[in-house]
């Protein structure tokens, strides 16, 4: 690994708070070490968005190590299914592996956003998944250097998936023994159904992601309904004790014009008193 490699992984992998500082003295380091044109291509290097740094950070890691094992088996499974030479079952089957080593290795988001005080919501969780399942079925990084994602990565194409190549441009494998030849129609019912079950996937994947929002949202909805619910109930309580007060201000005006009633019929009875006396 050369110093601007090591640089650059030490970059995309420090908290996302500190990046342009980080960027800052590496750049400055690599200029000591003797490397302007290492320099030069580091102060270039973008600020990675968070989902994309949480991605970097779990590859970093080698939580991705399981996903991108089970991706490969995954675009595998498809390439054979869109040449006829597998069962959708098996393709199936391979999707399902590769989305449960991911959710393994996304559950590590967790602790590596707590770690750095971002806050983790579903959204964020969800686009983190999304680019873990982009980059570990393409099997590469691309347009990035490994483990230094900025943004998200594009998902294979069918053409990539039917032909074994990524977006590194790596060749494919070595051919496998020739398998029995299928008709036409066969084949383009294979390539049809493996569209299909691909598109299904994007679909349910979607699915699951509106619902995980969906639930973030109704919880918060909740949490207002219950606030503004016990904001009424103060009120309500408050609104009470004030016309309780006001009662008791009322009742003590009402007494207080009765005694000063009082008081100026004893004032005229003992004036009425004090003449006839005079008399």
């Amino acid at each position: 690994m050369t110093p601007l490699d090591e640089a650059r992984r030490a970059l995309y992998t420090a908290p996302l708070g500190e990046f342009v500082a980080r960027r800052k003295a590496l750049v400055s380091q690599l200029k000591a070490g003797g490397d302007p044109a290492g320099a030069t291509l580091l102060a270039a290097s973008p600020k990675p968005a968070t989902h994309a740094w949480l991605v970097n950070g779990l590859f970093t890691r080698g939580a991705l190590d399981a996903a991108f094992a089970e991706g490969a088996r995954s675009r595998a499974s498809q390439a054979a299914l869109m040449r006829g030479e597998s069962e959708p079952s098996a393709a199936r089957a391979a999707q399902e592996a590769h989305r449960a080593a991911i959710a393994a290795a996304v559950a590590d988001a967790t602790s590596l956003a707590d770690g750095a005080g971002v806050a983790l919501t579903p959204a964020l969780l969800a686009r983190a998944t999304a680019l873990a399942h982009a980059v570990t079925l393409r099997g590469s990084f691309a347009p990035y250097e490994r483990g230094c994602l900025a943004g998200d990565v594009e998902l294979p194409s069918l053409e990539e998936l039917a032909s074994g190549l990524v977006e590194t441009g790596s060749p494919p494998a070595a051919a496998p023994t020739p398998a029995p030849r299928v008709d036409d129609a066969a084949r383009l019912s294979a390539e049809r159904l493996a569209r299909a079950a691909i598109t299904l996937q994007t679909a349910r994947d979607a699915e699951l992601h509106a619902a995980d929002a969906l639930a973030a949202a109704t919880r918060a909805r909740e949490l207002a309904i219950g606030a503004v619910e016990a904001a009424r109930v103060e009120l309500q309580s408050r609104e009470d004790e004030a016309a309780r007060r006001q009662r008791e201000v009322d009742e003590l005006t009402r007494a207080a014009r009765e005694r000063a009633h009082e008081r100026a019929a004893a004032a005229s009875e003992f004036e009425r008193l004090q003449a006839a006396r005079r008399e």
